[in-house]
């Protein structure tokens, strides 16, 4: 067999599930030209980074595309009553999920990343499957399809399937007063980090799924008296430590620091320094190559944000924006990152008044970013869900894309709008040079990457209306379609029917809403990718 036959069948089988090729790039520097505001000093044999905000010149802005790969604008669904947000959203995100929780109203509710509503989970009250005040941390378990939340006092974690269903509660080695927690994968057991009040004996522990605790770290000087509901504990996961800080409302200095598995400890890692008489409300955020410091003056509405890169020790204040939207900003006192993401949870006149003012401001704006503005504009308005942006964090800031996937889930019919039910809206693109072309197998020497579904046995599998098919009588349906730039599907095909009409349908609606990492050519550039084949197999494998 020749070299070019080996090629051309290994795609047939491959080209949407593997990946031909990193799409990161060199990193961006984007504090090279700010100052140095940061110093090393030992502490008790530890290396700990002081950040000196003072010393900081100017704000700078960070785009996200640029900083952290594949922008997605998720318009979430307001179909029904129960789906809508309209409150103080926490949110968490997953692979392929979105939790947001409320500390004004409580409860729980579950979308995919498409926007649709899944189900709301738990409530408040005394039952064993309820909670007391709110919600403080949760986790979502893609696997096993299962949410694990932990209220903000308890002594248990809860766990519900993704219907709302109670399945069991996990005991906690000791009472939780706003408590945030880790699950490793592997072994199942659980770290959490904790206000540490009085009556809390550990600041931080290991524990198994039976309560029993493994180890701990004593509170300490950490202690926190007399007790205060208003202080936070912040844990945020992007690195391979398991990271902790304090958050206090009465300005007083504090550390980020990562647990030690030598010496069962809490290592100081980065911290601040403040006059005297001038410390500010803040709280420490790990990157995988900066530190943010956010920064809360008084009588000020709006936080602020510095950044410090861990290796050069520049930094700046900084504010976070979307160059795939015009340079859209996002409020600084509500961009989260965690476990490897970034988002931040929208209201809907928070979008339409940023949409408003890159089109009120920018007069020569890139055709392409006015039109997604003006879809934006014409399918958000105050009656909408709230919106979320959300990606996932690229080692050294090296963003994948300068385009954002804008999907939306169900609409309210009642609004007088257009439904247009998961599919994206537009997708803004930069220094695309071949428009329309489409590349097929004869061109695979002029591909750098194919398109892929990413999780693709899960996808389908949790998506398939039938799903339950009989295994004693298989049926398969294979499908030839086109991935367009940004992750759509066009022209597609049945190739090889499956018998049954109804089956062939399923298989190309799962088709129609799936989500591709889409192809590119040499130059790194988003391209369509035809002769793309995949067959869907019932019941799912």
């Amino acid at each position: 067999m020749s070299r070019e036959l080996s090629i051309f069948c290994g795609v047939l089988l491959c080209f949407v599930l593997l990946s031909c090729g990193s799409r990161s790039e060199s990193s961006d520097e984007f504090l090279l030209n700010s100052p140095v505001i940061a110093k090393k000093v030992l502490v008790n044999g530890d290396s700990v980074i002081v950040c000196d905000p003072s010393l900081t010149k100017d704000t700078i802005t960070i785009y996200l595309d640029d900083f952290a790969g594949n922008p997605e604008l998720i318009l979430l669904e307001s179909e029904s009553d129960s789906a809508l947000v309209k409150a103080d959203g926490h949110s968490i995100i997953s692979e392929n999920n979105i939790g947001i929780y409320s500390t004004q109203s409580g409860g729980y509710k579950l979308f995919n990343k498409k926007g649709e509503f899944i189900s709301s989970i738990a409530s408040r009250g005394n039952g064993p499957d309820e909670y007391l005040f709110s919600i403080y941390d949760s986790y979502i378990d893609e696997k096993e399809r299962e949410v694990y939340l932990l209220p903000m006092v308890s002594n248990q974690i809860l766990v519900y399937d993704f219907h709302g269903n109670f399945k069991r509660s996990i005991p906690l080695a000791h009472k939780v007063h706003k408590g945030k927690f880790k699950i490793d994968t592997t072994t199942g057991n659980i770290s959490i980090g904790v206000l540490p009040f009085q009556d809390s004996p550990f600041v931080y522990w290991q524990q198994d799924r039976n309560g029993k605790r493994i180890k701990g770290v004593s509170a300490n000087h950490l202690t926190i008296t007399p007790t205060d509901y208003s202080n936070e504990v912040d844990i945020n996961l992007n690195t391979n430590n398991f990271d902790l800080a304090l958050f206090h409302w009465t300005p007083s200095n504090d550390t980020l620091y990562h647990y030690a598995e030598v010496g069962n400890k809490l290592k100081p890692v980065f911290t601040a320094t403040f006059k005297a008489d001038d410390i500010l409300q803040h709280e420490y955020i790990e990157l995988p190559d900066h530190f943010l410091l956010r920064l809360y003056k008084p009588n000020s509405p709006d936080a602020s944000i510095v950044m410090v890169d861990k290796k050069s020790l520049k930094g700046n204040y900084v504010k976070f924006g979307l160059k795939a939207l015009g340079g859209v900003e996002i409020p600084s006192n509500n961009i989260h990152f965690r476990n490897n993401f970034y988002w931040t949870n929208l209201y809907p006149f928070e979008l339409l008044k940023e949409c408003e003012r890159i089109l009120s401001t920018q007069k020569k704006l890139d055709p392409k970013i006015k039109e997604m503005l003006v879809h934006l504009l014409d399918r958000v308005d105050d009656e909408s869900n709230n919106i979320i942006i959300t990606g996932r964090l690229a080692k050294n800031g090296a963003g994948s894309n300068k385009s954002i996937l804008i999907t939306e889930g169900k609409k309210n019919i009642s609004s007088g709008k257009k439904e247009v039910a998961d599919k994206p809206i537009i997708d803004s693109q930069e220094g695309n040079s071949d428009n329309d072309r489409v590349y097929r197998f004869k061109d695979l020497k002029e591909i750098k990457q194919t398109a892929i579904l990413d999780k693709a046995k899960e996808y389908f599998r949790q998506n398939n209306v039938y799903k339950d098919w009989d295994p004693k009588d298989k049926k398969e349906t294979r499908l030839s379609f086109i991935v367009e730039k940004n992750g759509t599907t066009s022209s597609i095909e049945v190739i090889q029917s499956s018998g049954i009409e109804k089956l062939d349908k399923e298989a190309i609606r799962l088709i129609e809403k799936a989500h591709f990492l889409y192809g590119t050519n040499l130059k790194n550039e988003p391209i369509r990718c035809g002769d793309t084949q995949i067959i869907v197999y019932f019941p799912p494998k």
